[in-house]
């Protein structure tokens, strides 16, 4: 969030301002004239700053704060606005801290005071989320190095400044410690809307149809993609429901001027044929007296690699678990578990046993694993499917973990 100056070469914080710097926060909540800063009447040359901002709900967020250390010639003076009242010391760099030319430092702004020079270094204050000020000061207390003046934040989106211009604006995609890339999308405002789906996903026998809602913003689009890629300002505008004849994954975003693409969100639809709808001729869709799980690769085979290669598919997932009355469960049964994940061939020599292993990652909606608890197993985003092919009994794992 600050621009921290920096020199032709790599300076600790004390060498460059001559003893110890200290952030200083204002609350937004208390205001008085004492509080009032003048807007800066000029731009510190050859000042450059990649921020982040984590926001949390308030009233305890927790900012990360990327300073960006961009030498300067030697002789080069820095004209820093000065406030106009007494000692602003509010939270004291330990002493050395070091940050080299074109390099990072990310300070946590979570009140837990941690001043361990080598470690990871957190303020003695907290940020509100609805708006705020930070200033890097020198250690006379008074003269402000850089300073900073942000508005209501959203969980999880960065902000900060692009470019030589230093535009100001949130980010789609965060970049704690590093440069903001000239090509990053950068909105005045953060996310658009959530999409709104007439139904869930899951397991379908026949054609079915999905609609979307209209945005309730003005100006607010739907777009979306069939092939499972992130929507983007050129995908297809929703403008009709989906009839849906076949397997099919739907990813869509709200898109509104002046805002971030709003979250992306997802259906996936699993269509069964009649081998399992009508099973062995029976007239009924398939079941088993144990939990299934049916995955769709959609056309990629996740089968196709040996042992030394681990290339993750993506793949939709859906667990079903028996019912507690009839005791089978049923691929038209109630999911315990749908969504995005992926999976690969398990093992290394097992890898070429005719019955392989899988494992699979379960996903967030962009892509980041996910926690999730099924048929009653503890929470976790990394699960193996293990055929134990080489053990006929299927009792190695037992009498191993019963020990």
């Amino acid at each position: 969030l600050l621009a921290f100056v920096g020199f032709a070469s790599a300076r600790t914080m004390d060498e460059t301002f001559g003893g110890v710097l200290s952030m200083e926060y204002i609350s937004p909540v208390v205001k008085s004239a004492e509080e009032t800063l003048p807007t800066p009447s000029c731009t510190p040359p050859a000042v450059s700053a990649s921020k982040y901002i984590e926001s949390e709900p308030s009233p305890v967020p927790v900012l990360a704060v990327t300073m960006y250390v961009e030498p300067l010639p030697e002789t080069s003076e820095i004209a820093a606005p000065v406030r106009p009242l007494g000692s602003i010391t509010k939270s004291p760099f330990p002493t050395p801290v070091t940050v080299a030319a074109y390099g990072y430092k990310i300070v946590y702004a979570s009140g837990k005071n941690r001043t361990v020079a080598t470690g990871q270094l957190h303020t003695n204050f907290t940020l509100q989320k609805g708006s705020g000020y930070l200033a890097l000061v020198k250690p006379d207390g008074v003269t402000i190095a850089t300073e900073f003046t942000y508005g209501a934040q959203y969980l999880d989106v960065s902000y900060g400044e692009k470019g030589p211009g230093r535009t100001l604006g949130f980010f789609q995609v965060p970049t704690p410690g590093a440069k903001v890339s000239s090509t990053a999308l950068q909105a005045a405002d953060g996310p658009a809307e959530d999409v709104g789906w007439s139904r869930l996903g899951g397991i379908i026998t026949g054609p079915a149809a999905l609609s979307i809602t209209p945005p309730v913003a003005v100006g607010a689009v739907v777009r979306y993609t069939l092939n499972n890629s992130v929507p983007n300002p050129g995908s297809p505008v929703y403008s009709a429901p989906f009839n849906i004849s076949s397997s099919m994954n739907i990813r869509a975003s709200v898109f509104m001027p002046g805002r971030l693409p709003g979250a992306v969100s997802s259906r996936t639809f699993l269509l069964i044929d009649s081998s399992l709808t009508n099973y062995n001729g029976t007239g009924q869709v398939f079941s088993s007296n144990v939990p299934v799980i049916v995955f769709d690769s959609f056309g990629v085979a996740v089968d196709g690699e040996n042992g030394t290669t681990r290339l993750d598919r993506y793949t939709y997932g859906v667990v079903i678990d028996k019912d507690p009355i009839t005791g089978r469960a049923s691929l038209t049964g109630l999911s315990d578990f749908q969504g995005r994940g992926s999976t690969h061939v398990h093992g290394e020599s097992s890898a070429g046993f005719a019955q392989r292993s899988y494992n699979w990652q379960t996903w967030e909606a962009d892509g980041q694993s996910k926690n999730v608890s099924m048929l009653g197993i503890p929470s976790g985003s990394n699960w193996v499917l293990h055929g134990p092919f080489s053990d006929k009994s299927v009792m190695r794992n037992h009498l191993v973990y019963s020990m």
